[in-house]
């Protein structure tokens, strides 16, 4: 334990670690600025342009889209359909376009249930995206066993396996039907978030990075490995110290930028995920808030295991920008190389893996049918991800003490 805590103080008081520190500290309250003045709301009813941001703009798409709050239950739907139809019938047009502006607004406080309810239908027809004038109110709608129906074909189509497709159509039982919608939530806001954990764990891996190359540049690593202590117990304070510091450090930046986001939004984040989705089913069983929470837990867990791994490319290189560059290389081949399926295998064992802002990040992965079938058993990739989070930090802490035991005095 003294080690430990001797390690832990070395840390703190490193120079190129209270820079990093200080900067992503920084940057957590700029991108919680940045989320908020982005939530913008123009209100040109008194004539002229009156624009509010963050909270306030809030508000006032809630007061717009106050009749779409709520379950959105099979009669909703129908409803909003046929109020759809109705008013473009009125002024004998075929499309929401050649609408007058007052029919627009009228339309309008409809749009967060128009923009999901046509998912099954455009599926299960051409293929190409289907107005919601198209869809047949005289008979029922049937909306969520569309879903179900479009879903399966969905499936079918990508990996044409009964197996994941039963798979997949029991993860979409588990999602609370009908979907509820809570309020306004900003798409862009989610983008911010992968950006957000991405730059934090970018932060972290570099100060592992750093912590230990820049103790064998030193020298003092030969010292501190050569006393009574011994090897095994002074790397394993040292890996010990490093995730304390990149975990608390998380934690803290966390709970600032999430806090800024529930004050934002409040209620808005306990809508239905499927309800911020366009022309898109996720089978996750989890409201927008619950999802945000979980990448910024599990980005912990994934930025752990990336620092393991930065911490075992250290402990094998002398200089810290050859050390650094590799680090940074590893952390974005699978935001770069995702679609690539040829390295998918490959993938696994990068902990990177659900971190980045592409295809590859915790988010994308909510919103897809992406699936892991192994032996005996098929895995959803977000949990996945997880699984393989954890063992990569087993892997990668045995790699670092066994390499760090070979080094030569």
């Amino acid at each position: 334990m003294n080690i430990y805590i001797q390690e832990l103080k070395r840390f703190l008081f490193k120079k190129s670690v209270r820079v990093f520190l200080g900067m992503g500290l920084v940057f957590t309250f700029l991108i919680s600025f940045i989320t908020y003045v982005s939530i913008q709301y123009d209100d040109i009813s008194s004539g002229d342009t009156i624009t509010y941001f963050g909270k306030e703009a809030i508000e006032h798409f809630n007061e717009d889209s106050k009749d779409s709050i709520g379950y959105l239950t099979e009669e909703k739907i129908t409803k909003v359909v046929k109020s759809y139809k109705e008013i473009l019938n009125n002024e004998n047009v075929n499309s929401r376009e050649n609408l007058s502006e007052d029919a627009k607004k009228n339309i309008s406080k409809f749009d967060p249930i128009l923009r999901v309810i046509t998912y099954p239908y455009t599926i299960t027809t051409s293929g190409s995206l289907l107005d919601v004038n198209e869809l047949d109110t005289e008979k029922d709608l049937n909306f969520y066993q569309s879903c179900n129906d479009a879903l399966k074909k969905d499936i079918e189509q990508k990996y044409n396996n009964d197996k994941i497709t039963e798979f997949a159509l029991k993860k979409y039982e588990e999602v609370n039907k009908p979907y509820y919608y809570a309020g306004y939530f900003s798409e862009d806001t989610l983008f911010f978030v992968m950006i957000f954990v991405t730059v934090l764990s970018l932060i972290c891996i570099l100060i592992s990075s750093q912590c230990i190359v820049e103790d064998k540049e030193n020298y003092l690593d030969s010292i501190f490995r050569t006393t009574r202590n011994g090897r095994n117990k002074y790397i394993c304070s040292k890996i010990l110290a490093l995730a304390s510091i990149i975990s608390l450090y998380l934690i803290l930046n966390i709970s600032i930028y999430y806090g800024t986001i529930k004050y934002i939004y409040t209620s808005g984040l306990d809508s239905s995920f499927q309800m911020l989705l366009f022309n898109q089913l996720s089978i996750s069983n989890l409201t927008i808030g619950k999802v945000i929470l979980s990448v910024f837990l599990l980005s912990i867990l994934f930025t752990i295991a990336s620092s393991m791994m930065s911490i075992f490319v250290a402990i094998n290189s002398k200089v810290s920008m050859v050390s650094t560059a590799i680090s940074c290389a590893l952390f974005f081949i699978p935001s770069l190389l995702y679609g690539k399926t040829e390295f998918k295998s490959i993938f696994y064992f990068l902990p990177s893996l659900g971190l980045g802002t592409a295809e590859n990040s915790l988010i994308e992965q909510y919103q897809k049918f992406e699936f892991v079938k192994l032996p005996g058993k098929i895995l959803w990739v977000p949990k996945f991800l997880v699984i393989m989070a954890l063992i990569n930090i087993a892997l990668y802490l045995l790699l670092s003490i066994k390499s760090y035991n070979k080094i030569e005095q």
